[in-house]
């Protein structure tokens, strides 16, 4: 079994074997086998997403990788046929992975029932596998979907030619699936966002030098123990369908109900807004003012945190808006400072009320003097800005140590506890 790109099936028999002699020898035995039993089953793994892997971290990463996807395959292929009716293809394409199994045409209820099992059983093998091998080098990757097809001998026709028809077929069912999937996820996001099926939990923000709570940011997440419980798969999902901006004021309107009669007297709330959060009607003077009254807050309990994860077309309209806000006693914070060059330009045009350093600069700050550096060089810039610093994911008390040497104001993480409701 190898990878193998699916031929056109007018194409001369020489294109799938030519490319070398051992691979003429391995369709030939093929061939052969496939006109004894006059049938074969194909189960088609679609590794195309592995591109990436090749092209950015080399063959040999690329290599392990389809390897542990073709040991599933086979491992699962051997609980329903033996070794000796499992066929390999030739091939060396990066586009799939193919496992042949050869019965008697006659033997209909394996090909009816059988062999989709088989690609069943493959297909809910690997999500798990995705899970374990591919997250370092495809974190976005949550599974390769699995397509099968039949394919009948016909002495009229190559064999190469009919094999390649059902590598084309099961490639097709294999998109097919992927789309299937996608369709029945974006069903299942539109439905959370319209039965308004999210929550918030609250980090605690904590002023070092005190050691006290400062605030709490309202995080949000989806419903527990599905696909859309964290909020990167809800963003994800909400980009996808173009409501980018429903979700986010869903968050607003969540975390704020979520804080009713909850919030500790004189603790901030932290909200996260997209940029694009100016144009919701809910956060109009008026309508703002009537929410928070409601929830018993006032605007100075309320820092806007800002996020770059949607960029903001127009400094000058958004400096307009922070500065009419400000004078309701509204402050803002702007989020994930130090990741790339948009964030440190929206630093210096929207000067804001506090900076959030990013967890990936704030983790193991304590064995690392580069990101010292750069925590200190944040630190003396917002000094100037007038800003105070927030240290994002400080998880270990060497991290907590490092970042109150370094002069830092406040900082949240698992270190001071994991996100909650309000009690």
């Amino acid at each position: 079994m190898t990878t193998l790109a699916p031929p056109d099936p007018s194409l001369a028999p020489s294109s799938l074997a030519g490319a070398s002699s051992a691979g003429q020898d391995l369709f030939a035995e093929i061939a052969a086998r496939f006109v004894q039993c006059g049938a074969a089953g194909l189960v088609m793994v679609d590794t195309s997403p592995l591109e990436a892997v090749d092209r950015l971290y080399g063959m040999k990463i690329y290599g392990q990788l389809a390897h542990e996807i073709e040991h599933k395959l086979r491992e699962v292929g051997g609980q329903y046929a033996p070794p000796e009716e499992i066929g390999r293809l030739p091939g060396n394409a990066h586009e799939q992975i193919a496992l042949l199994i050869f019965r008697r045409r006659s033997d209909y209820d394996f090909y009816r029932e059988t062999l989709p099992a088989i690609a069943a059983e493959v297909a809910g093998q690997m999500p798990r596998l995705c899970r374990r091998v591919l997250a370092p080098y495809l974190p976005d990757q949550s599974t390769f979907y699995v397509g099968h097809a039949l394919a009948m001998h016909n002495p009229s026709l190559q064999a190469e030619r009919l094999i390649g028809k059902a590598l084309l077929e099961a490639r097709e069912a294999a998109d097919l699936n992927r789309r299937n999937a996608a369709l029945a996820a974006r069903r299942e996001f539109v439905e959370v966002l319209l039965t308004e099926r999210v929550e918030s939990i609250y980090e605690k923000i904590v002023h070092l030098p005190s050691c006290q709570v400062y605030g709490y940011e309202a995080l949000v997440r989806g419903p527990w123990g599905t696909a859309l419980q964290g909020p990167g798969e809800l963003f994800r999902m909400a980009e996808e369908t173009d409501l980018v901006f429903e979700l986010d004021c869903l968050c607003r309107q969540t975390a704020l109900r979520g804080a009713v009669g909850r919030l500790p007297p004189s603790k901030k709330l932290f909200l996260n807004c997209l940029p694009s959060a100016i144009h919701d009607p809910n956060f109009r003077e008026s309508s703002l003012d009537r929410t928070l009254s409601a929830v018993g807050l006032h605007p100075r309990d309320v820092i806007f945190e800002i996020s770059e994860a949607e960029a903001i077309k127009n400094y000058a309209i958004f400096r307009e808006f922070r500065d009419h806000y400000r004078t309701m006693g509204f402050r803002f914070a702007l989020d994930d400072t130090g990741t790339g060059y948009s964030s440190l330009s929206a630093l210096m045009e929207l000067s804001p009320d506090f900076i959030k350093i990013d967890r990936s600069l704030v983790k193991s700050v304590h064995r690392d003097p580069s990101r010292q550096v750069l925590l200190r060089a944040l630190k003396s810039l917002a000094d100037q800005l007038g800003a105070r610093v927030i240290a994002e994911g400080v998880e270990v008390k060497e991290e907590f140590d490092t970042v109150v040497e370094l002069g830092i104001q406040f900082a949240q993480g698992f270190y001071f506890g994991r996100g909650g409701p309000l009690l």
